[in-house]
């Protein structure tokens, strides 16, 4: 019996290796069809999990398409000043649009998880119109699709505000007053979640309480959406983990708010009181970002279990559901904030997610050490979960080897722990580029 080649194993790749051979003669390419090629490439690449090789080949078609573009960027910014959308008639300048944004949500999506460098057409993004939506359909692309794909665009924006507004160097060490905390939030949150009918297509609209959708591009969207929600929220609830200072001013006046606004706030207290000090918005806020944490992890629990969901960075994806379920491990263990993790529900996060890493991630892939990372980290919190291997169900409450801490938690809001990837990256708790975005 001959070892299995890697040809033999992963789809494709022989046609991949032959079809990268000849764009390897074509690195001086600047054409937009060169841009294309490098994208596929990037997207290939993302569908292994191999998140670096992919960032290389998307950012080798940025740099093609800053060269395209250079002679226009002046002219697409005039068009930007007098209309939100180029004309549909302008063939050549929706083309190029429709790649500029493509290559920017995709290269994106993996700064947002790896600190790498940015290519220069990130610089252009205020200055850039989106492509005419008439164009886009009227060349292949669903109404559905391109709905969501504007959908997106507009979410990465929005994204881009809350980075401003909460992570600006110049305001993090610039003390706030509660009052200006909370219009910050409420109006983020005005443009995001009251705002939603506005800026979510009808097709794909939906409410809180519903379960997880069940086709991908309603899923995609509502993981973006609520990895919205877990940056805003997400200095509160590293508050109460590690009671550092919150990046933008972490607030304490007896004034505000009223001994009774833990229960005016929706807070349920129950059985487990509140310690001394613990200001009642603070804790809100947190509790409002572990239901993002929940929702963001669970986006994609309506698609068919143990398959394989496409997605353009498949890494990213897998890597932020790993992240959100290890700060919910650390909220489950806190004392303060166990009052807002079920233990079902966590059990359930943990199955789906290590159900997905099985599907994605092979043996030599830090994907699959993050697998075995949250199996030792269920056991050692006796959660009951379906083993995906065998099928069964196991529960422990035998104290492991994984320590649920949250010292992997605890990057300043500017670092990167490069040092650390392979395997953990990032934590979801370090600050990520002003342009981080989630499928």
């Amino acid at each position: 019996m001959f070892m299995q080649r890697n040809y033999d194993v992963i789809p494709g790749l022989e046609y991949f290796a032959l079809a990268t051979d000849i764009l390897g003669s074509h690195l001086g390419g600047i054409s937009l069809k060169h841009v294309y090629a490098w994208i596929l490439a990037g997207l290939y690449h993302g569908q292994l999990a191999r998140a670096v090789e992919s960032w290389a080949y998307i950012k080798q078609g940025c740099t093609v398409l800053q060269e395209v573009m250079r002679t226009s960027i002046f002219r697409f910014h005039e068009i930007k000043m007098s209309s939100f959308h180029v004309p549909e008639a302008s063939r050549r300048d929706n083309q190029v649009l429709l790649a500029y944004w493509t290559c920017l949500q995709l290269e994106s999506d993996i700064l947002a998880e790896l600190p790498l460098s940015q290519s220069p057409i990130l610089q252009h993004e205020d200055n850039m119109p989106y492509p005419n939506t008439t164009f886009v359909i009227s060349h292949g692309y669903s109404p559905e699709v391109c709905a969501s794909y504007f959908a997106q665009l507009h979410l990465r924006r929005q994204l881009n505000e809350i980075h401003s507004h909460l992570y600006n160097p110049d305001k993090v060490h610039r003390p706030q007053s509660p009052e200006t905390i909370d219009e910050g939030i409420e109006g983020l949150q005005t443009q995001l979640k009251t705002a939603r009918e506005v800026w979510v297509p009808k097709a794909f609209r939906w409410l809180d309480s519903q379960p997880p959708a069940s086709d991908i591009l309603s899923a995609r969207l509502r993981a973006k959406y609520w990895g919205s929600q877990v940056i805003i929220y997400r200095p509160f609830v590293r508050y109460l983990l590690d009671n550092e200072r919150i990046p933008y001013g972490a607030y304490k006046d007896a004034r505000f708010p009223h001994p009774d606004s833990f229960a005016s706030l929706g807070i349920e207290l129950g059985d487990q009181p509140v310690p001394h000090g613990v200001d009642p918005r603070t804790l809100n806020y947190a509790r409002l970002g572990i239901e993002a944490l929940i929702q963001s992890t669970r986006a994609f629990h309506g698609m068919p279990r143990k398959q394989r969901i496409i997605v353009t960075n498949v890494f990213g994806t897998a890597h932020a559901q790993w992240g959100n379920l290890l700060t919910l491990a650390a909220c489950y263990e806190n004392h303060i904030l166990r009052r807002f993790v079920d233990h079902e529900m966590l059990s359930g996060l943990f199955t789906r997610t290590i159900e997905f890493l099985d599907v994605i991630a092979h043996k030599s892939s830090p994907l699959r050490s993050e697998r075995n990372i949250l199996q030792g980290l269920a056991n050692d919190l006796g959660l009951r979960y379906e083993n995906p291997q065998t099928g069964s169900s196991f529960s422990s409450m035998t104290s492991g080897t994984t320590p649920v801490t949250t010292s992997a938690m605890s990057y300043p809001p500017t670092s990167h722990p490069g040092d650390m990837y392979p395997p953990s990256g990032p934590s979801i708790f370090s600050a990520h580029h002003s342009h981080m975005s989630r499928p």
